[in-house]
């Protein structure tokens, strides 16, 4: 009984340290913001390693702004 006790738990502890091990390349993606200040902060975080754009134009009211 111990034996299955313990298989099961080596079984569990592996799948749950699976997905950290996975490694994703966040080089050259594009992330697109609704605000600068989200802008600012993404590109802060990520701007040496990705393109940052936003979805509004320069200079315009997001408020009353509308998207086509």
């Amino acid at each position: 009984m111990k034996k299955i006790t313990k298989i099961i738990l080596c079984l569990i502890l592996l799948l749950s340290t699976n997905g950290c091990l996975k490694k994703d390349n966040l080089e050259n993606i594009v992330i697109n913001t609704t605000n600068y200040p989200i802008e600012y902060i993404a590109n802060r975080l990520y701007g040496e390693h990705s393109k940052i754009q936003n979805i509004y134009p320069d200079g315009v009211n997001i408020e009353k702004y509308e998207l086509t």
